[in-house]
């Protein structure tokens, strides 16, 4: 999804995948295989032959991220003039229906976006940027097996789906925000 969208976007800037000098790739970690470089694939099916590229897993942060770096990339260095900010998401098959805890997240479904960052652009310049961590509220939605404290190769047929630990305690921590 994340290739189909910055072909699209590259297309609709009149710039060619050659000249792309960074691409900055925003799946989400739930990807196509576990363990997987998107970045490199990324870069790869686009043709972006002189790009270096990355993965930027910020969950649902993303892409405001991306763009402060893109904004901070061109700024810093005189050789990149532009960058490829492109993702998928497909988040929704981690999605237990039956759970009432998730239903926040019912509404998830399938998407991608790109956007290509230049130096000397006319419109739509990025003209900055304030982002804030809060952690808070870091362990409250997560898929609670396959990574390391619990592997799944450890658990089969475990519970692969995003879950709410403590949904009363969650509800509280984001009414103080």
């Amino acid at each position: 999804m994340a290739v189909r969208a910055a072909h699209r976007a590259l297309e609709e800037a009149g710039v060619a995948p050659q000249h792309i000098d960074v691409a900055i790739c925003i799946t989400e970690e739930h990807k196509d295989d576990p363990v997987w470089s998107a970045r490199a694939k990324l870069a790869h099916e686009l043709g972006a032959t002189n790009a270096y590229a990355f993965d930027l897993g910020q969950k649902y942060g993303a892409a405001v991220l991306a763009f402060k770096l893109a904004r901070d990339l061109i700024t810093a260095d005189p050789q990149i003039d532009t960058v490829l900010i492109a993702g998928g998401y497909r988040n929704g098959d981690l999605i237990d229906y039956s759970d009432p805890a998730v239903r926040f997240m019912y509404n998830l479904a399938p998407g991608a976006g790109a956007a290509v960052i230049q130096r000397e652009t006319p419109v739509h310049a990025i003209l900055g940027s304030a982002i804030r961590t809060d952690g808070a509220l870091a362990d409250d939605v997560r898929v609670p097996v396959g990574g390391t404290k619990a592997p799944s190769t450890a658990y089969p047929g475990a519970d692969c789906c995003l879950r709410v630990p403590d949904p009363a305690g969650m509800k509280q921590r984001l009414a103080c925000r």
